[in-house]
C-alpha cells in the first residue's frame, strides 16, 4: 500500500469536530484523515503519549525531536493525560501544546493560548470507529485571526502553511497507522487502562516487512516535499525585510491538508 490518502472526505471537511468552538471564526481550518486497521482502542494510546520528550511527534524525527526516534511501544507512564498537560514542541522545551480536551478512545484536542487565556490554535484528533475493526482518524488544525508563524503576515501564511502542514501531518498519520497496525498488541502494556472500549480482540499483527516496503517507497518523496516547502518559507522570510508587510489582508488557509 505504497499510495495511502490521507486526504480527507468533503463530510469530514465540513463536519463540527470537538475543539471547533475554542476558535470561532478562525483564519483557517485544515482537515486530513487517514483509515486505519485497527479498532480506535488500540490507535488511542499512541495519540496520548504524543509530544517531544515523550514518545515524540511520529514524525521527522530530526526535525521535532533532536534526532532521537519516536517510539515504537505504548509507555504507561504517558497514557494518562488530564486537561491542562503539556506536549512539548521540542525536548527539554517548556512551551508546547496544551491538551484542551481529552475524551479517552474518542478525541484529543491540542493548542496553545494568548496571554488572556483565549485559544490561538487548536489540533484536534478523532476517532471514529468504522465496520471491521477499523478506525477513521480524523485531524484538524484551526488557526485564530491572532495566530502568527514565524511573524509572517496572513497573505503568506495562507500561502505557505497548507503545503508545509500537510507534508508534516501525513508523514505522522502515516506513522501513527504503521504504530498501530504493525505492532498489534505487542506494542501494549499491561499497565495501560483504556476505558470507554474492550480490549479482548486486538487485530493481528501486519507484517514488518510490508511496513518497511511503504516507508522506504513514501519517505523520500516526502522528504523532497519537506525540504521544497521549508526553502520557500526560508525565500519568502528573506524577502520579507525588502516588502514589510502592508498587506493585511486574510486570505482563509484552502481546507484540504501542523503547524506547531
Amino acid at each position: 500500500m505504497f499510495l495511502r490518502s490521507v486526504k480527507a472526505t468533503n463530510a469530514e471537511r465540513c463536519r463540527e469536530l470537538p475543539g471547533d468552538a475554542l476558535i470561532g471564526e478562525p483564519i483557517g481550518s485544515l482537515t486530513n484523515a487517514i483509515t486505519i486497521h485497527v479498532r480506535p482502542h488500540e490507535v488511542w494510546p499512541w495519540l496520548a503519549q504524543m509530544g517531544a520528550g515523550r514518545a515524540g511527534w511520529y514524525n521527522y524525527d530530526f526535525h521535532d525531536h533532536d534526532t532521537h526516534p519516536s517510539a515504537d511501544s505504548i509507555l504507561p507512564e504517558f497514557q494518562k493525560i488530564p486537561v491542562g498537560t503539556t506536549f512539548p514542541w521540542r525536548p527539554g522545551a517548556p512551551e508546547g501544546f496544551t491538551v484542551f480536551e481529552s475524551n479517552p478512545v474518542q478525541s484529543l484536542v491540542l493548542g496553545s493560548k494568548a496571554s488572556d487565556g483565549h485559544a490561538i490554535v487548536t489540533w484536534a484528533f478523532v476517532l471514529e470507529p468504522l465496520p471491521n475493526g477499523e478506525t477513521r482518524l480524523i485531524v484538524r488544525l484551526r488557526a485564530g485571526r491572532d495566530y502568527q508563524f514565524h511573524g509572517l503576515p496572513n497573505w503568506i501564511i495562507g500561502r505557505i502553511v497548507p503545503q508545509s502542514h500537510f507534508v508534516m501531518q501525513r508523514q505522522q498519520l502515516l506513522s501513527i497507522a504503521r504504530r498501530a497496525e504493525d505492532l498489534g498488541p505487542l506494542a501494549y502494556a499491561p499497565q495501560v487502562d483504556f476505558a470507554g472500549e474492550a480490549t479482548d480482540s486486538a487485530a493481528p499483527s501486519r507484517s514488518g516487512l510490508r511496513s518497511a516496503a511503504r516507508a522506504v517507497a513514501g519517505g523520500a518523496g516526502l522528504a523532497a516535499g519537506m525540504y521544497a516547502a521549508y526553502a520557500a518559507i526560508k525565500w519568502i522570510g528573506l524577502g520579507q525585510a525588502a516588502r514589510k508587510s502592508h498587506d493585511h489582508t486574510s486570505h482563509a488557509l484552502d481546507e484540504s491538508t501542523h503547524v506547531k
